[in-house]
């Protein structure tokens, strides 16, 4: 069986990452779109996408690991769609270059 997967250009590594879901990548772009995303010192907030949601999110980053107060990013640990969105955000990461899907075995 085949599964399509999403990689993302990581221009701090200058790598090309794999693991993100389409969604939350989407999801991210359009958070940075709408200019959802303020950073304060050391930190970062993200707002709520009107009628999407009514939550706003925390963004933190010691020593290399992200943390989003979600409960996606509580929950399982893994990287949020808050978290992707302050990536573009910094310019850690690009959704302009280097975003391919590919099929993978699984």
């Amino acid at each position: 069986m085949k599964i399509k997967k999403l990689v993302w250009w990581n221009a701090k590594t200058g790598t090309l990452e794999p693991d993100l879901n389409r969604a939350q990548l989407f999801k991210a772009i359009k958070l940075n779109r709408l200019k959802k995303i303020v950073r304060f010192s050391d930190w970062w907030v993200v707002y709520p996408i009107q009628g999407y949601n009514v939550s706003k999110y925390t963004i933190r980053c010691e020593s290399g690991a992200w943390t989003c107060n979600c409960m996606y990013a509580k929950r399982y640990g893994r990287t949020c769609s808050h978290i992707l969105a302050v990536k573009l955000f910094e310019g850690i990461i690009s959704a302009n270059r280097g975003l391919s899907t590919g099929a993978e075995d699984v």
